[in-house]
């Protein structure tokens, strides 16, 4: 294992479909010095309320909220910022430390410049 590294990944490239997660789990098993593969990425089963059980049937209404409704707006635009930010801190300041590790270096700094766009917004 690399002695005071970070490997830092973006929950995008846990999506197999992802083109970012092409060579992740090699790049992982490298970075932890494995002796044996990494199983593939699998797609993950069911989304959003079906994914989850509940004790009551009524709980499942009110355990989750669509971010893109319009009442949820400002709080997406802290959110979007938040996102901005912290993404321009990653790229201009954590990725160059030698200590940090990714997989696909150009794809992952793709999906970190996603983190200043609002996804509800339609352009």
């Amino acid at each position: 294992p690399q002695k005071g590294k970070v490997f830092l990944m973006e929950s995008s490239q846990l999506i197999p479909e992802n083109p970012s997660s092409e060579y992740l789990a090699e790049d992982i098993s490298r970075f932890l010095d494995l002796k044996y593969d990494l199983r593939p990425l699998k797609d993950r089963e069911g989304y959003g309320p079906e994914s989850h059980q509940y004790k009551h049937a009524g709980d499942a209404r009110h355990a989750f909220i669509d971010i893109c409704d319009d009442e949820f707006e400002p709080v997406r635009e802290v959110l979007v910022q938040q996102g901005k930010e912290a993404s321009l801190w990653i790229k201009n300041y954590f990725l160059k430390s030698e200590d940090v590790v990714v997989s696909s270096p150009r794809r992952f700094v793709k999906l970190l410049d996603k983190w200043s766009v609002d996804p509800c917004r339609k352009e």
